[in-house]
């Protein structure tokens, strides 16, 4: 029963990961504000973290 729960949070976290990568690569591309790239990265922290913590109270509710 763990195994689907560790895959999914394997998979979200490789997005974020992907996400935040293309994220900053375009920021600073476009020669814009490194602070917004950070911003960009704690938003995406903190998402993430609702998301899974809200996932994993409705697991633990069955």
């Amino acid at each position: 029963m763990k195994l689907p729960f560790i895959l999914f949070a394997c998979l979200f976290f490789l997005f974020l990961l992907v996400s935040t990568l293309l994220f900053r690569h375009f920021v600073l591309n476009q020669t814009l504000n490194l602070t917004a790239g950070a911003i960009a990265v704690y938003l995406g922290i903190v998402v993430a973290a609702g998301l899974s913590y809200s996932f994993i109270r409705r697991k633990s509710r069955g």
